[in-house]
């Protein structure tokens, strides 16, 4: 009746960077080698030298682990998985962190060959899960060393050494069924997850009269709950027409918890502000890709307020927030997927429909175009003779102005402008792929088949509201995910593909 398995092992990852940094333009295009690198100053040209040549420091860190696993199953209906982990990281030396260990407990239940279900219900499966993922961090924060320079100098680290550093750890807790229905026909999955990510590595900016640079935290709260879901079903099964369709749909909640209540510290922005109109925030009680940004002030009716009383010496002008606020956040609020599949004799045809709802994302290539003049808003506002403003007055009383379309747009476009008017829906619907195959009838044995398939993906959209894809983003780094500067276009993609199976 009882089965028991498992495994037990162990792990050494070493790794070693080294290599030499070169910053500079290429003499000869695409000859990628450092004598053809013209390496200057700002505002110099120093010709086909490597003065600005610079070794990468050394790094080296390794991670060593022993861990377990334990399946023990009850005639088959009944499965318990238990497993454990114990990491040692160099990265944490010099804490009393540095060995840290996280275990996992999954259970599941084939009700179905518990006990008796009616004949409707083919098959049924309930699950659950805990567990635990640790994770170690940078190397070289909790000892901190200087470096000597090419010509020999003392290069001084004014990072802060942590050796108070514990490491990341993500808790995630899972539930789920699983469903049959009409032998087979019909099935059904349903999970729903909460996961929380604490201890996070959190890089500040320290104060000046600190005389350090950068400071670290390990603190945080991020918890992410949702659901997602199958729902497929055999609508047409026969010997020459068949028909499988199927639902998948997913949502997701992200919260900031905390920060580092401890230090007092209740938002950190993930990109520098400088001279840009937008940032990412993290900020308790908020989701992580929030996008913050300058916006034009306005009243209580939402009217663009205007500064100005009209006249030559003082023309009506739209008056900018004095701070950035919350304009949105990229992350969809709720995703779905259509998947069918045909099959007519020899011949085969599936089509998936995607989409992603809800969620805002921000341009700044079309504000860049738009202070540049060189956009369809700004060749319209000048063929109509300006841009009309119907708003108010800093008073509160009604204007009806017409804006010189450079002054406007040089004003909210761009980089150091309003980005709060280039925030766009990020809900997005498309023909993600489709694929036509047909089978070769075989009358000799050379080949078990033989199919011919044309294929196509990301071929069109069905509903899009933003200027770009909002699915191609500017980078991956931290507060970058949504933001459009000049992205590279979305791509469609077609094949002709040829199977053979001997």
């Amino acid at each position: 009746d009882f089965k028991i398995d498992g495994v037990i092992g162990g792990s050494i990852n070493d790794q070693k960077t080294a290599g030499l940094s070169l910053q500079g333009d290429l003499s000869a295009a695409d000859f990628f080698t450092p004598a053809n690198t013209i390496v200057a100053l700002p505002g110099t040209y120093t010709g086909n030298t490597l003065s600005n040549t610079s070794a990468i420091v050394p790094n080296h860190s390794q991670l060593q682990a022993i861990f377990g696993n334990a399946n023990i199953s009850y005639k088959d209906w009944a499965f318990l998985t238990v497993t454990g982990r114990n990491d040692w990281s160099s990265n944490l030396s010099y804490t009393p962190n540095d060995s840290y260990f996280y275990p996992s407990v999954g259970l599941s239940l084939i009700v179905s060959q518990m006990i008796k279900l009616p004949e409707v219900i083919s098959y049924a499966k309930v699950r659950g899960t805990y567990a635990e993922v640790g994770n170690t961090v940078p190397p070289y924060l909790t000892f901190i060393q200087n470096t000597l320079k090419s010509d020999g100098a003392l290069s001084f680290n004014t990072n802060a050494a942590f050796r108070e550093l514990k490491p990341e750890r993500t808790q995630s807790f899972e539930l789920g069924t699983d469903f049959r229905f009409l032998s087979n026909r019909i099935n059904f999955s349903f999970t729903y997850y909460k996961t929380n990510t604490k201890n996070q590595y959190i890089p500040v900016v320290a104060p000046p009269s600190s005389l350090v640079s950068t400071g670290y935290l390990n603190a945080g709260n991020v918890e992410n709950k949702g659901f997602e879901f199958i729902l497929g079903a055999d609508v047409i099964k026969g010997d020459g027409l068949n028909w499988n369709t199927s639902f998948n749909g997913s949502l997701n909640r992200n919260k900031i918890i905390d920060i580092a209540s401890s230090d007092k510290i209740n938002s950190i922005d993930l990109t520098g502000s400088g001279n840009t109109s937008y940032i990412s925030r993290l900020k308790v009680g908020g989701s992580y890709g929030d996008i913050y940004s300058y916006t034009l002030q306005r009243d209580a009716q939402n009217r663009i307020v205007l500064g100005g009383d009209g006249t030559s010496a003082s023309p009506y002008t739209p008056l900018k927030s004095k701070d950035f606020n919350y304009v949105g956040n990229a992350n969809p609020k709720f995703q779905l997927g259509w998947n069918n599949s045909f099959n007519y004799k020899d011949f085969s045809l599936s089509l998936l429909v995607d989409g992603k709802f809800g969620g805002q994302v921000l341009s700044l290539t079309e504000a860049l175009l738009d202070e540049a003049g060189a956009s369809e808003a700004t060749g319209n506002a000048r063929k109509n003779g300006g841009v009309k403003i119907d708003g108010v007055n800093t008073n509160g009383g009604a204007v009806s102005a017409t804006l010189d379309p450079q002054s406007y747009y040089s004003f909210v476009g761009g980089r150091s402008g309003v980005s709060g008017e280039y925030i766009y829906s990020a809900t997005v619907v498309r023909l993600r792929e489709a694929a036509l195959g047909y089978s070769l009838p075989l009358t000799n044995k050379t080949f078990k088949s033989v199919k011919f398939s044309l294929t196509g993906r990301n071929l069109f959209y069905i509903y899009k509201k933003a200027p770009f894809d909002p699915e191609i983003t500017l980078s991956t780094g931290n507060g970058l995910s949504g933001v459009d500067v000049f992205n590279q276009p979305a791509t469609r993609s077609l094949g002709f593909n040829i199977n053979l199976s001997f």
